[in-house]
């Protein structure tokens, strides 16, 4: 019978691994200068092909890639949340904690004006002069993922205490998300990249870590339908699950 010789395998490594091995950084200027990350990247595709060419991974002589990412925190950025950036990590959101009265009065940001999505722009303007496009998309993180950063674990005391103040912070959550996606996807057309390189990157996907931490009632009453709004507005949708609620 015909079939597949090999099954196909996708493989992804975290910073740590590239900076235990190889002092490859990935700290803050890895997202701030556009042309230390081509290089990184070049180095990158070099050193995987040095160690595991055998099986497919890297390119002996990486052409440039002119990428943009921002890692899972240019929303919480916009919002205000601290961003932690680290040589060996993903850069990380710190919780705002922001109060009640202070998530009530929020509304939906103006995204391309606010910093450091106007240092994204800047990027992508720099990178289309320099190489004559851009590719890469920004992480959005997920609807519950990103009123976690702004409200902070209180938001699970919310859920049964102030699904009021639970509904307005998911609300812009999801309206920021479709904006920040919607932006970048006119210029890059991919929505995938820089959350994962296990599927076609034209698809939008958000990952969605926090959900298994709430109940399935919780999650069906309070945030599928947020998700369901961002996948009619993103279509396609796709979501980077971590955890086991079905």
């Amino acid at each position: 019978m015909a079939g597949q010789e090999h099954i196909r395998l996708g493989v992804g490594f975290y910073p740590d691994w590239f900076f235990k091995h190889y002092g490859i950084s990935f700290g803050r200027e890895f997202y701030f200068d556009p042309e230390t990350r081509v290089q990184t990247r070049m180095e990158i595709d070099r050193r995987l092909n040095e160690r595991f060419g055998d099986v497919g991974l890297g390119d002996p002589n990486p052409k440039p890639k002119p990428l943009i990412t921002f890692g899972m925190v240019m929303l919480p950025a916009i919002f205000g949340c601290e961003i932690v950036f680290e040589d060996n990590a993903l850069p990380w959101a710190m919780p705002l904690n922001l109060p009640e009265k202070d998530v009530m009065n929020l509304e939906v940001p103006n995204i391309p004006t606010i910093y450091p999505m106007t240092e994204i722009i800047k990027q992508i303007d720099f990178l289309k002069d320099k190489y004559g496009k851009v590719v890469g998309d920004i992480n959005v993180t997920g609807v519950q993922n990103l009123a976690l950063k702004i409200r902070g674990d209180q938001l699970y005391y919310d859920y049964y205490e102030n699904p009021e103040l639970c509904h307005h912070l998911l609300k812009i959550c999801t309206e920021s998300i479709i904006q920040l996606f919607k932006f970048i996807y006119k210029i890059t057309g991919t929505g995938a990249m820089d959350v994962t390189p296990m599927c076609d990157p034209r698809l939008f996907v958000v990952p969605n870590c926090t959900v298994e931490q709430v109940s399935l009632k919780a999650y069906e009453e309070f945030i599928l339908d947020y998700d369901n709004q961002v996948a009619d507005a993103c279509s396609p949708f796709g979501i980077h699950h971590c955890g086991s609620v079905d």
